[in-house]
């Protein structure tokens, strides 16, 4: 790879790593489509008025022609004239002058990952080269490793490897991500970030996260626990039969959750899996919020 995770983003950037692809984009733009785990992988990202990038990826057995994929869609399209991309290395493309826009059209295959990455990128009026080379120059698939960064809507994450996504919801106010491990029973995860807790949040956190235990669990113990350079609640939890009375074996669940005053946003994070006895987060799970995630968006 000829990236490195440590670098930041430019001042008035953010990171945003979905899927095992990370780009940098400007702080206006926000995604608005996430692709779900049975989806193929792509991520939209608009303004106020307009889509202004598509990034589409993945895993190929073998490279492809890029140099002939993009001429072919240059002769499709020969009523419309286009000249070739320049100026951002790695990547191939055409660009588009339409009478009030353009639009670059861009491929990179990355070798290493085998990962093959399209991406349109709009830009109303004036084109920008400048951050059109920030933002193609940015993206880059996620190497391997014992955790995974996720980062959009407002959360900033690791994850264990191993660890799938499930499910993924972005409602206005409320973003929450569940992923599961493949094979191993039971075992799952999951982060939230809630907005507003000023018009929701009765009473205190710890009161609140006791109400959100599921059904059909059973609470066995509650503590308060610094989380991400706050003070947060942890809840521990257990779901089971008549055996597991006897036996003492059943699904254990532990959730913990925090308000940020700076965010102004309520943050959870759980981890359940079948087990003898209560569990703790997996190794390298982590959520970031207000100065820690600041510092992962944006140069000082």
């Amino acid at each position: 790879m000829n990236y490195s995770l440590e670098a930041l983003p430019p001042q008035g950037f953010r990171q945003m790593c979905w899927r095992g692809l990370r780009l940098w984009h400007p702080a206006e733009w926000e995604p608005a489509a996430l692709s779900g785990p049975k989806e193929p992988a792509k991520c939209i990202l608009v303004d106020r008025r307009l889509q202004r990038l598509q990034a589409d990826w993945q895993t190929l057995r073998r490279p492809p022609d890029l140099k002939a994929m993009f001429e072919a869609m240059r002769h499709r399209n020969s009523e419309e004239p286009a000249v070739d991309l320049a100026g951002v290395p790695g990547w191939t493309g055409l660009v588009r002058e339409e009478s009030d826009s353009t639009v670059v059209v861009a491929g990179r295959y990355f070798a290493d990952a085998a990962c093959l990455v399209q991406a349109v990128l709009s830009w109303p009026g004036k084109r920008d080269r400048g951050l059109e080379k920030t933002v193609l120059g940015s993206v880059a698939p996620l190497p391997p490793g014992p955790v995974q960064p996720w980062q959009a809507l407002g959360i900033v994450a690791e994850v264990p490897e191993g660890f799938d996504l499930q499910s993924a919801s972005g409602r206005v106010g409320h973003v929450a991500w569940k992923f599961r491990r493949p094979g191993k029973g039971s075992a799952g995860l999951s982060l939230e970030r809630i907005a507003m807790p000023g018009h929701w949040l009765k009473g205190t956190v710890g009161e609140w996260l006791a109400r959100q235990i599921p059904a059909g669990f059973k609470q066995l113990r509650q503590l308060r626990v610094p989380c991400a350079g706050h003070q947060g609640e942890e809840v521990h939890s257990r779901r089971g039969g008549a055996v597991t009375g006897l036996t003492g074996r059943g699904v254990y669940r532990l959730d913990r959750a925090w308000l940020c005053p700076t965010d102004e946003r309520v943050y959870r994070m759980a981890y359940w899996q079948n087990s003898a006895g209560e569990v703790e987060l997996p190794s390298g799970f982590r959520s970031h919020c207000c100065r820690e995630a600041r510092s992962q968006e944006a140069r000082p």
